[in-house]
């Protein structure tokens, strides 16, 4: 069945300003809904009568021809798969984590297998569909020299939205899923949890404690390290991925982090003395690729994507572990 419609859950910042506009770039679909029970007022180029308070009223969008976003907090995952797949709902895109905790990751997908195979869905995860880390992935394929060490670092301001949020957050929820699944992408989902640690937000005198910045540090199945760093409190926004290998060679990975280079990246690789020998740019649309991507699987014009509920189950129990066993440095 060829998917006419898209019903996006969640009218914040996910669903309007990355998930919808990313869809009217991609031109998929003519008719949009929405469903939010805290809508307070229209939403552009959204047809009011397509814009419902719950699952319940939700009227016009066919369940076998309708892609449904979940662009909701993390806790609230479970209760919308359980109503959606119980209405026939069967093709979903949730924005990460799939869950804030582990047991509800297990849940989310035994709903999915026993929806007898036909339910699908997909966890956001725009990082594994970047050009500049498929290229990575190539050049690793390339080399016959053995990862050394990998760092992940991920920055940006985040004050306004993690002070004024109502519901409590976890500071592994919000960027750390993207560092996570690219390292379980990269190098196996079977990644073993090591130490994590995190600091505090300060913002207009008042403490927000362990909602600053976090590291998550694992170790691969060969025995390298991989340390991922996440900031909240950061004036300037960056994305890098860095990789030594055993002759002290390296790649890094730049990702686009807004403004003027808003959809560029780059691949550079140094040599062990550090002399640049590479340096490529891309055009790297994550968010529309992995969109795109996902809708193409769901019309059956496409392969599954890999970023799917057995991936990111790892990924919830690496990050459940990570909260529970981080050290608070003030």
């Amino acid at each position: 069945m060829k998917m006419k419609q898209t019903l996006i859950i969640g009218a914040g910042h996910a669903g309007q300003n990355l998930h919808l506009k990313t869809l009217k770039k991609l031109e998929i679909n003519t008719l949009v809904g929405f469903v939010d029970n805290n809508i307070i007022k229209s939403i552009p180029d959204i047809n009011r009568k397509n814009i419902f308070k719950n699952l319940s009223s939700v009227d016009g969008f066919p369940a076998d021809s309708t892609v449904v976003h979940i662009c909701t907090p993390p806790q609230s995952h479970k209760k919308i798969i359980e109503e959606l797949l119980q209405m026939g709902y069967m093709n979903i895109i949730i924005e990460k984590p799939m869950s804030n905790n582990y047991k509800d990751a297990i849940d989310i997908n035994t709903l999915i297998i026993d929806s007898n195979s036909q339910g699908t869905i997909f966890v956001v995860a725009n990082w594994l569909y970047s050009k500049v880390i498929w290229h990575l992935r190539d050049k690793l394929s390339d080399t016959k020299l053995a990862v050394s060490t990998v760092k992940m670092q991920q920055s940006k301001p985040r004050f306004e939205k993690t002070t004024s949020n109502t519901y409590k957050e976890s500071i592994f929820d919000i960027e750390m899923p993207h560092l996570v699944v690219l390292a379980m992408y990269l190098f196996g989902k079977d990644l073993k949890y090591n130490i994590s640690k995190c600091g505090d937000m300060v913002y207009e005198s008042i403490t927000y404690k362990n909602m600053g910045w976090a590291t998550l540090e694992m170790v691969s199945r060969e025995g390298f390290i991989i340390n991922l760093e996440t900031s909240l409190v950061s004036k300037k926004r960056s994305r890098k991925l860095e990789i030594t290998l055993e002759d002290k060679s390296k790649m890094m990975c730049t990702f686009p982090s807004g403004g003027d280079d808003n959809f560029i990246s780059e691949f550079q690789s140094w040599t062990p003395n550090g002399e640049l020998i590479d340096s490529i740019t891309f055009q790297d649309e994550t968010l529309s690729t992995f969109i795109s991507m996902a809708y193409g699987a769901f019309n059956e014009e496409g392969a599954a994507l890999i970023s799917n509920g057995e991936l990111n189950l790892e990924v919830c129990k690496m990050l459940e572990k990570a909260k529970s066993n981080s050290i608070h440095c003030p």
